[in-house]
């Protein structure tokens, strides 16, 4: 299960380290997974981690859209939903994990492929940028096995766009790695 920190002292702490305990996490200052801090907290430029959540009352629905705009991943309300503070850990850790996951990926492939980006720029120079576009998306899809999540993250677009993307490519007859790394075809 995740190492979650509660950031401070607030009338929603106890119910909320309650609920994390019993769901089998562990409430921890130290390398945390996730963070829970209050909306009325002042959000810092660099953080020990990727994933924040503000926790307040629904009155302070205005000050956690600020938060979520400075970098807060989610906003809950208090008092707390025991299935809803569940579903936004669970889809919390997924996105901490799948942006770790494209960090690493970044990592390798900047120190693979960017050893000669002029190289790379050549290859490209002269092609439409919708080809590019495709050839990108559809690589990097064949490098996820088909997870449509994984690739979009990756991609820095929305699940829904890179759907719509392939869909229309489908359409038109391009060969897509499927989610078992098969090819799907149109006519098939």
């Amino acid at each position: 299960m995740a190492r979650i920190r509660v950031a401070q002292e607030t009338q929603w702490t106890e119910p909320l380290k309650s609920l994390l305990v019993g769901a089998g996490h562990t409430v921890a200052d130290e390398r945390p997974d996730v963070e829970f801090v209050d909306a009325t907290y002042a959000l810092e430029g660099d953080r020990d981690v990727l994933t924040l959540v503000v926790a307040g009352s629904a009155e302070q629905v205005p000050l956690a859209i600020e938060r979520a705009k400075a970098g807060a991943y989610a906003f809950i309300r208090f008092p707390f939903v025991a299935d809803e503070l569940t579903l936004l850990l669970e889809r919390a850790l997924d996105h901490q994990a799948l942006a770790h996951e494209n960090h690493m990926l970044h990592d390798r492939l900047g120190a693979s492929e960017s050893a000669d980006p002029v190289a790379v720029a050549r290859n490209l120079a002269g092609k439409p940028l919708a080809d590019i576009e495709k050839q990108v998306i559809l690589s990097t899809l064949e490098q996820f096995k088909g997870h449509r999540v994984r690739t979009a993250t990756a991609l820095g677009i929305g699940v829904r766009t890179l759907g719509m993307k392939l869909k229309r490519w489908r359409e038109e007859g391009e060969p897509i790695i499927g989610r078992m790394n098969r090819q799907v075809h149109v006519n098939s």
